[in-house]
């Protein structure tokens, strides 16, 4: 599996750092193998008012405040 992503912060609701990035669009078949362990399937429909960040601790899904949209 590729290595995650570089730091995407903590929740701000449970300050967890187990963060991962959504992306959005439609991704190739084989996504599972060469995205980042931290990134997740959002859907296919690309919009900017989309979730960018999701915590795996409790659940809460928001946009990230620096901008990076990608997690990069």
């Amino acid at each position: 599996m590729p290595k995650p992503l570089k730091d995407l912060g903590n929740c701000p609701a449970c300050g967890s750092a187990e963060v991962n990035a959504i992306w959005f669009g439609m991704p190739a078949w084989d996504y599972e193998q060469t995205w980042p362990s931290n990134a997740q399937v959002g859907g296919c429909l690309v919009s900017d008012s989309n979730p960018d960040r999701a915590c795996t601790n409790c659940g809460l899904t928001w946009i990230s405040p620096d901008g990076n949209r990608l997690g990069l």
